[in-house]
């Protein structure tokens, strides 16, 4: 398996040793050495690496997590801000490091604690009975969660949390500007999804309902029903009906309008500013932010495409025999994919890609600081 930062990849080879590359600042250096570690996690800028003990190492950034991990043992779980981690032992209690500032302190005490989840700079942990404690910086969730129980799942914006219960009724808090007010009343609600500042919740019948800044899709939310699932991407979102038709809404540039008309489709891709959908015999249509280089005008027009993968400002389209076709941004992973085939996955940081055959051996390209290079098709034996 391989895990990202925002600028670097760190590899996990089958005997659980680590092999980092990209930037050496965000964690595409000083991995640490030996073996048994079973699974690794991210800030923007450091990553912390768990072994089957519970014991965790992390390394890079300083300021982003990246140093004064705990010593102890027994986590079984870590979850991050942008620039802090939160550690979750067997018995529900919690440990934070990190930026102070962003949730790396004031995590809460006590145990019962079953999970764990983020915005940009704050978290919140919710317990076995559903109630929920929520620590980091004030203005992106840090306080202001529900003081009731019987929440079931917490969702979030870069700057806000929205609590589902079991009756489906939902409770938001954080940035107001993010989606941290105005959630809708009632109950009935099954799922909540998110662009960067707004939300849109899903009922059991397949309506949806929106809230958030309006330019990033808090509204112009569909009015019918028969929806089954939405996508994002920072600014606009896309519901998928039953009958595989699309509907869109939120900002005009980055895929809130020219939806593919019909029907058939059965999932969507996305970058930060573009969507992308496969028809029936592999090719592909997008819609969304042109820019300097055009996602857009620059999609592969031929078929046999399989799955699509992105990363910030590009996609990678993969096929059947493992070739790959990238598009976008010139230096962000847009060009310079292998022209060989083989490939079965590929991972991404902001800017570059990494694509592991079956074999474990991986090829990266896109910006060459920032994970984009790696010694050719270097075989790490990486347990994918």
């Amino acid at each position: 398996e391989i895990y990202s930062t925002a600028y670097a990849f760190a590899a996990l080879k089958a005997d659980g040793s680590i092999t980092a590359w990209g930037d050496s600042g965000s964690g595409g250096s000083g991995a640490p050495a030996g073996s048994g570690y079973t699974k690794i996690y991210s800030t923007y800028g450091a990553f912390a690496a768990l072994k089957a003990d519970g014991s965790i190492t992390a390394w890079d950034d300083s300021n982003r997590g990246g140093i004064d991990a705990p010593t102890d043992k027994n986590y079984i779980e870590i979850y991050s801000t942008a620039t802090a981690f939160a550690a979750l032992k067997a018995d529900g209690s919690v440990t934070a490091w990190g930026d102070s500032g962003s949730g790396g302190s004031d995590a809460p005490a006590g145990s019962g604690y079953t999970k764990i989840y983020s915005t940009f700079g704050a978290f919140a942990a919710l317990k076995t009975d559903g109630s929920i404690k929520a620590w980091g910086d004030s203005d992106f969730g840090g306080t202001g969660a529900p003081a009731d129980s019987g929440y079931t799942k917490i969702y979030s914006t870069w700057a806000a949390f929205a609590a589902l219960k079991a009756d489906g009724s939902i409770t938001a808090w954080g940035d107001s500007g993010s989606g941290g007010s105005d959630a809708p009343a009632g109950s009935g609600y099954t799922k909540i999804y998110s662009t960067g500042t707004a939300f849109a919740a899903l009922k059991a019948d397949g309506s949806i309902k929106a809230w958030g800044y309006s330019r990033s899709g808090g509204t112009g939310a569909p009015t019918d029903s028969g929806y089954t699932k939405i996508y994002s991407t920072d600014s606009a979102f896309a519901a998928l009906k039953a009958d595989g038709s699309i509907t869109v809404w939120g900002d005009p540039g980055s895929g809130g309008i020219d939806a593919p008309a019909g029907s058939g489709y059965t999932k969507i891709y996305s970058n930060e500013n573009a969507f992308a959908v496969l028809e029936a015999d592999g090719s592909i249509t997008m819609w969304g932010w042109g820019g300097a280089d055009d996602e857009a005008s620059s999609a592969p027009t031929d078929s046999g495409y399989t799955k699509i993968y992105s990363n910030n400002w590009s996609f990678v389209a993969l096929k059947a025999d493992g070739s790959i076709t990238a598009w976008g941004g010139f230096n962000n992973g847009g060009t310079g994919a292998p022209t060989d085939s083989g490939y079965i996955k590929i991972y991404s940081t902001m800017y570059a890609f990494a694509a592991v055959k079956a074999d474990g051996s991986i090829t990266a390209w896109g910006s060459p600081n920032r994970g984009g290079t790696i010694s050719t098709a270097t075989d790490l034996n990486i347990d994918y």
